[in-house]
């Protein structure tokens, strides 16, 4: 993510509080986002979230090396989970607290709660919609 800001930054595409200037790639975001949540990748890596003793106990390595190992893993099954989430802060503002607030929720939700998946894909549907509307209707 941070490459991916610097590349951002670079390319001047993004505002002073990290947002990305323009419609039409913040269409294209929410619509990779929805779409993400689809993906068998997300569901794979969801359900490993889900359940972090069950990790704790299948993968667990002993000493230094070994808990650096777990943190990698588990650093990877969270991008792999909430990747997709994490763009969409360069959509509504990196530093937009009341946007990164509202991912948290949503994160909680689909992890926490027994229906969680359910609400995932009706999010996904609802990110999909925002992103094609964006696409299709830039200056509305």
């Amino acid at each position: 993510m941070t490459a991916l800001q610097a590349m951002l930054t670079q390319m001047q595409l993004l505002t002073p509080a990290l947002q990305i200037k323009g419609p039409l790639i913040s269409g294209a975001i929410f619509l990779a986002a929805g779409l993400y949540q689809f993906s068998q990748l997300k569901k794979a890596c969801l359900a490993q979230c889900q359940s972090p003793i069950r990790f704790l106990t299948k993968r667990r390595r002993h000493g230094n090396r070994g808990a650096w190992r777990m943190g990698l893993e588990q650093g990877a099954i969270c991008l792999g989970c909430c990747g997709g989430l994490m763009l969409l802060l360069f959509a509504g503002g990196v530093l937009n607290f009341f946007w990164i607030a509202g991912l948290a929720v949503f994160v909680s939700v689909e992890k926490l709660l027994p229906g969680g998946r359910r609400f995932g894909r009706y999010v996904a549907i609802l990110l999909c919609g925002i992103g094609l509307g964006w696409i299709i209707f830039p200056d509305f």
